[in-house]
């Protein structure tokens, strides 16, 4: 009867890859809605009185 193998580590580069492109993903996703926050909150008067859409329209 043959001997059960355990299962082989991962090796270190495959959890550093995964690390560096999760990470990668998350800070680029922060830029875009920083972007897109910015490029929205450009045409906006900033007088809150003026700003309608505080008010429900």
């Amino acid at each position: 009867m043959p001997e059960p193998t355990s299962p082989t580590p991962t090796p270190k580069w495959v959890i550093v890859l995964f690390l560096l492109v999760f990470i990668g993903s998350a800070a680029w996703g922060g830029y875009v809605l920083a972007k897109n926050a910015h490029l929205r909150q450009r045409g906006q008067p900033t007088d809150p009185i003026e700003n309608q859409t505080l008010f429900g329209r």
